[in-house]
């Protein structure tokens, strides 16, 4: 596929297939002097984390905002089958639609109230605040 390496490596559900298809295709549409690929992806904390490889000159920025841009939409599709979904906090994160929402629980008492899990910054809340992690984590 246009825009993704041959031994392209994912560690996440067949439901975010669409996204990653549709990130690739984005990625192909770069300029060829930025050598731009997708070498792989994985689910980590209920979103869909891309891993971009480039050999060429690149706006660092832009592929970031393209990574951070497909984290953001894969926490509102169902990771298991690609219907539209939600985080859901139990067991463990996952992004989950209501017909597979079960393969998290028992679900925590914050379960509905954090709606984004980010790399660096804390949890984002439902009311728009954001949250802590450990300072092990961050």
């Amino acid at each position: 596929m246009a825009g993704m390496t041959d031994a392209a490596a994912f560690e996440c559900r067949a439901g975010w297939r669409g996204l990653i298809v549709q990130a690739a295709a984005e990625v192909a549409a770069m300029p060829d002097l930025w050598r731009v690929r997708i070498v792989g992806g994985k689910e980590k904390m209920g979103s869909l984390i891309l891993f971009i490889y480039c050999d060429g000159q690149r706006p660092i920025d832009l592929v970031d905002c393209l990574c951070e841009a497909y984290r953001k939409k894969s926490i509102t599709v169902c990771e298991e089958c690609g219907a539209p979904g939600r985080l859901r906090m139990g067991v463990v994160a996952a992004t989950r639609c209501e017909q597979h929402a079960d393969f998290v629980a028992p679900f925590r008492d914050d379960d509905g109230e954090i709606i984004d899990l980010p790399p660096t910054g804390g949890p984002i809340w439902r009311d728009g605040h954001k949250g802590r992690y450990s300072p092990s984590v961050e």
